[in-house]
């Protein structure tokens, strides 16, 4: 198994190496309280995070390849930094008593049924009605039938009607579209999201397996470890 400290020297002077049992996530704040948790939202119960052949790729790249690797647009990057975040790269070994599921659509539904226990039993039933249509309608489509822009709606924040919160998703008679907003807003499953466990870039390639895990304190993370990533504006082309 691949050492933090042998992965963060890796990192820092850009040496290929073979890395396993390691993984991580890119996380973003303004102040060092942004960064106890792994995400730096505060109402997430699930952070993405990548692992040990993402991590090899990452040593081939700067810190704005690394973000545009796991699928984040130009235009979010470039408001993320105009907004004054800063960008890190938390690593940590396989943890015994946390579990990091492959980002398919069964598991996302699984998580979401771990981590969201007010989520009332019969909305899981038609979550899971739901399922063939997530692994077989395009993105597009359904967006189509919602009649807004997902990306759009998220950005603009929960203030918005249209944001698909906890709240109104416990509300809400749990269409596709509903669910899928959901999705989209509070887990983070993108226009992007494939549901096979393979991330895929903004221009179409595939990138490396993604997963989900419980957002957790990073306190509790054995042999946790966060690597500033060196991000500029200019490097964002929008």
């Amino acid at each position: 198994m691949t050492s933090v400290t042998e992965y963060v020297n890796a990192l820092l002077n850009r040496k290929k190496i073979s890395v396993s049992g390691l993984y991580g996530r890119i996380t973003r704040g303004k102040i060092p309280e942004h960064f106890e948790r792994l995400s730096t939202e505060h109402y997430k119960r699930l952070s993405w995070v990548v692992g040990p052949d993402a991590l090899e790729k990452f040593l081939e790249l700067t810190g704005y390849g690394i973000l545009k690797e796991i699928g984040c647009k130009d235009e979010w990057i470039a408001a993320r930094i105009s907004e004054g975040m800063q960008f890190k790269l938390a690593l940590f070994p396989e943890q015994p008593l946390t579990y990091i599921k492959l980002a398919t659509w069964e598991n996302v539904l699984f998580m979401v049924e771990k981590c969201f226990p007010e989520i009332p039993p019969g909305h899981f039933i038609k979550m899971h009605s739901h399922l063939d249509k997530l692994k077989t309608m395009p993105f597009l489509e359904i967006q189509k039938m919602a009649g807004f822009n997902f990306f759009q709606v998220k950005e603009s924040g929960s203030s918005n009607p249209l944001f698909m919160t906890l709240k109104r998703f416990i509300e809400c008679q749990v269409s596709l579209v509903d669910l899928r907003a959901f999705l989209y807003c509070e887990i983070g499953c993108s226009e992007l999201f494939r549901g096979d466990g393979v991330g895929m870039t903004q221009d179409g390639k595939i990138a490396q397996a993604e997963y989900l895990t419980p957002t957790v304190p990073v306190s509790q993370l054995q042999g946790f470890v966060m690597v500033d990533l060196d991000l500029t504006p200019n490097m964002i082309s929008v």
